[in-house]
């Protein structure tokens, strides 16, 4: 399904973890430079893939061109250059721009999209995937029985780097992205708070238990879609003043018990178990550019697949992408320092709102006019129906807090009201119509402030 670049892998792998024992007098040939070169390219691939990861490093913006000069072959889809680090530690430049006409690509696949959509037309969901490829060039003469043939005269003397971009309708394999996601969501949603907490080992026990990974089973990995599922528990909570050691134990468990159910093989077993070779299979061995959203008609004159009058879509949320350690460091060391509110002492000031916000009814804040202020997550409380158990940064359980919150419904709905609870270990709140049953909602605003000094 080669829609870039015709250009595919013809180099056969060596077994990465063998590297030649030179001995003196020994005679090496082809294969022992081969194997040479296999061991130390694998262990250049294993470092960039361990401990850097992969995915777009530069360059490579997707767009869609409707309307542009020079050519009346319809719409494309263009990616600019730049430069992408593969699953397997393989970089991969692409230079110079590529371009796909889409209205082509539909008339090559026509067969695929008809299955895929069921008919001639509708929405379709194509993936722009970015792959390694290797070309041999550079023909030289050799030297060989006489009376060869012609294409047995020369042969190719340079292996050079090259680069298969494709459409494709099925998604790359993005497992240990989507963990990486999961986890770290997971991680954020823990409250981190003052005073009384999760002891460390509770921690890392509820850690465990909502990734869903099971070490003594006979497949300890779940689907990615079990992968931290759930969100924390009710009560599991972080000591501000530990917080260095708590994030320390949970990213050991990622490391040494979550990471290698989603982290493919690099460099082998060593031993020729699956061919010596190790890399990530082909269709695996992909860097996700964007997911297409495309409107396909069909126009029965001409017989052909068109894309639609709609606008097309491009959607980067889920490609995976590399930000370098120089960018990091710069904004670690510019980030201004999270406001901590002063502790409780005598001297009255005046209240300071601390956190709000404006959610929909799973507690979610993820599109205007929905917002969150001061890290305010609403954690739906499992088996109590409209009752949220209320996060946010700076948490204090000796502080005295004041809940004011208005609950969001269409005009013919009845009266609904917002309740302070005290049966958990922090803020709680329910949300119910008057006469005492939970009814659909469409949000809800909170507003939490605090008071200083808080006398009688």
């Amino acid at each position: 399904m080669t829609t870039f670049a015709p250009c595919r892998s013809t180099t056969v792998g060596k077994d990465p973890a063998k590297r030649v024992n030179y001995t003196y007098g020994m005679v090496l040939g082809v294969d022992d430079f081969q194997q040479e070169f296999s061991y130390l390219s694998a262990k250049d691939r294993s470092l960039a893939r361990t401990i850097v990861g992969y995915g777009t490093v530069a360059g490579l913006a997707t767009q869609y061109e409707k309307v542009y000069e020079g050519t009346p072959r319809g719409p494309r889809l263009s990616v600019r250059p730049g430069l992408a680090l593969c699953p397997s530690g393989r970089f991969v430049h692409v230079h110079p721009a590529q371009c796909a006409y889409l209205v082509e690509w539909l008339a090559a696949h026509r067969a695929e999209v008809v299955a895929a959509l069921g008919g001639t037309s509708g929405p379709l969901e194509l993936y722009a995937v970015l792959s390694h490829a290797e070309c041999l060039t550079d023909a030289v003469p050799i030297p060989g029985e006489p009376c060869r043939t012609e294409d047995r005269l020369t042969a190719p003397s340079r292996v050079r780097d090259d680069f298969r971009l494709q459409l494709r309708l099925t998604a790359p394999d993005q497992q240990e992205e989507e963990a990486v996601r999961r986890f770290v969501d997971w991680l954020r949603k823990v409250p981190v708070v003052g005073g009384t907490s999760t002891t460390e080992r509770d921690f890392r026990t509820a850690l465990v238990a909502a990734s869903g990974v099971n070490a003594s089973a006979e497949n300890p990995c779940p689907p990615v879609t079990g992968f931290f599922a759930a969100p924390p528990p009710a009560g599991l909570s972080i000591p501000g003043a530990r917080r260095g050691d708590y994030l320390r134990a949970a990213w050991r468990i990622w490391v040494t018990e979550l990471l290698p159910c989603w982290r493919p093989s690099v460099t082998g077993c060593g031993c020729g178990c699956a061919d010596g070779r190790g890399d990530a299979a082909d269709d695996a061995d992909c860097v996700l550019i964007a997911r297409v959203h495309v409107d396909v008609t069909y126009d029965a004159v001409g017989d052909r697949l068109l894309v639609g009058p709609g606008e097309v879509g491009i959607d980067e949320t889920h490609r995976p992408y590399l930000v370098h350690a120089r960018f990091l460091q710069e904004q670690f060391l510019t980030e201004a320092a999270p406001a901590v509110p002063a502790a409780l002492g005598n001297a009255t000031t005046a209240p300071t709102v601390v956190a709000g916000g404006w959610f929909d009814a799973d507690g979610e804040a993820t599109a205007a006019p929905r917002f969150s202020y001061g890290g305010l997550r609403p954690v739906p409380r499992e088996a109590a129906a409209g009752v949220f158990d209320l996060v946010f940064d700076g948490y204090d359980a000796s502080a005295h807090y004041v809940v004011n919150g208005s609950v969001i419904v269409g005009p013919s709905a009845g009266t609904h009201v917002v309740e302070t609870l005290t049966d958990g270990p922090g803020l709680a709140v329910r949300i119910r119509r008057a006469g005492g049953r939970v009814s659909e909602i469409q949000g809800f605003q909170l507003q939490i402030t605090r008071f200083e000094g808080g006398g009688a």
